[in-house]
């Protein structure tokens, strides 16, 4: 019986010339803990300790998982970032719908 090692680097198919790494385990641990250690254990865009995850910068298929292109930030701007995009803009609200005569 062959066992897998916990800690395994994939590698998605190529795209326009190079690879994506992808981290699992031990080296996503390492990943994590480089970034803390880079954004001095803080988010980047409150300055707040609480709650802190990595975020990628740019998306996981163009970037991959490393050093540069992840982030560290606080729950409340993870979370917005994934509704409203990278500058925390919120969208436009809808157009209202106009019913009744010159529609």
């Amino acid at each position: 019986m062959i066992r897998r090692s916990p800690i395994r680097r994939k590698r998605s198919k190529p795209r326009r010339g190079k690879q994506i790494i992808r981290l699992h385990g031990a080296e996503m641990t390492a990943l994590r803990d480089a970034c803390m250690e880079r954004d001095g254990g803080r988010c980047v865009v409150c300055g707040s300790r609480n709650k802190l995850a990595m975020a990628h910068i740019h998306a996981k298929r163009n970037g991959g998982d490393t050093l540069d292109n992840v982030r560290m930030l606080c729950h409340f701007h993870h979370t917005a970032e994934h509704a409203y995009g990278k500058e925390f803009k919120k969208p436009c609200p809808p157009k209202p719908v106009m019913i009744g005569p010159g529609c």
